[in-house]
């Protein structure tokens, strides 16, 4: 136990090095947060125009106006969904080929 906490002192207490291989991951890591919180932002946009699509074509409104917002905000989704998907396979690419502390990791 003694051990465990003297390596999780060791080290700059102000997080990773400029340019280090750490500060390069946690800046791709912020920059997920932002994309998947876009995405969120998004679908709930999505989810309430489709309630004040129902209640407007209940009213009698052209469904077909309606529609297209609806569809553009899903093509905006899943262009952002995509992206997401992209960047996690090209990390679960970089994490197989990094060097790892055990075999089992790299498979």
């Amino acid at each position: 136990m003694l051990l465990f906490l003297i390596a999780c002192s060791v080290g700059t207490p102000d997080g990773a090095t400029a340019n280090s291989v750490s500060a390069r991951e946690a800046e791709r890591m912020r920059e997920t947060q932002v994309a998947a919180g876009r995405l969120a932002g998004t679908a709930r946009e999505l989810e309430a125009a489709a309630r004040k699509a129902q209640l407007r074509i209940k009213a009698g409104d052209n469904p077909s106006e309606h529609l297209e917002t609806l569809e553009r905000l899903m093509d905006e989704m899943e262009a952002m969904e995509q992206e997401l998907d992209r960047a996690h396979q090209e990390r679960l690419q970089t994490i197989k080929q990094s060097a790892q502390s055990t075999l089992e990791t790299t498979r």
